[in-house]
């Protein structure tokens, strides 16, 4: 299993804790058992979504059963955080914040066929709109930390002194 660029689970935001903490406990226990979905109604309840994990785990029933490929999520303990972990924060981002539905069928296209992705979408939508209302507010996160961001604004320019920076850093290498 891969991490994720190294992203720790308690660095992350609580919404994001919140998400893939409620999606290893489904997954560890196979969304199975009367004891996972009394944890799981009282973890959203106290995170002021009470109906979050029923559209978690209708989510991850399609998931789970539809996925062309297998699932990396890891226990619910562990301080690492997947690919997949992310691609499921990305993808209740992508919901929360976009009016087009294009980069959220590109996420869970990475998951799912065709003929599952627009009923995987109806309850992952679902669950990231009671996040939403219960006060979870996801914000976009570069899939790689490395990565320099450009301004989304060409009008907005690096201040001068930063650019006289580095032309002399470049002239005395």
């Amino acid at each position: 299993m891969q991490n994720f660029s190294q992203i720790l689970f308690p660095k992350l935001p609580f919404a994001e804790q919140i998400l893939i903490w409620s999606a290893r406990k489904w997954l560890q226990s196979n969304g199975r058992g009367s004891s996972l979905f009394e944890t799981l109604r009282v973890a959203f309840r106290l995170a002021r979504a009470p109906n979050a994990y029923l559209s978690l785990d209708a989510f991850l029933t399609i998931l789970c059963s539809a996925s062309e490929r297998a699932l990396e999520f890891n226990c619910p303990e562990a301080v690492n955080v997947t690919s997949d972990e992310m691609l499921f924060s990305s993808l209740i981002t992508s919901l929360q914040l976009d009016e087009n539905e294009d980069e959220a069928f590109n996420l869970i296209g990475q998951w799912l066929p065709p003929a599952a992705q627009r009923c995987g979408l109806v309850h992952c939508n679902a669950l990231a709109q009671e996040l939403r209302v219960g006060g979870h507010i996801f914000s976009r996160r570069y899939s790689d930390l490395d990565e320099i961001s450009e301004p989304q604004d060409r009008s907005v320019q690096p201040a001068q002194h930063l650019i006289k920076n580095e032309i002399k850093l470049k002239t005395n290498l």
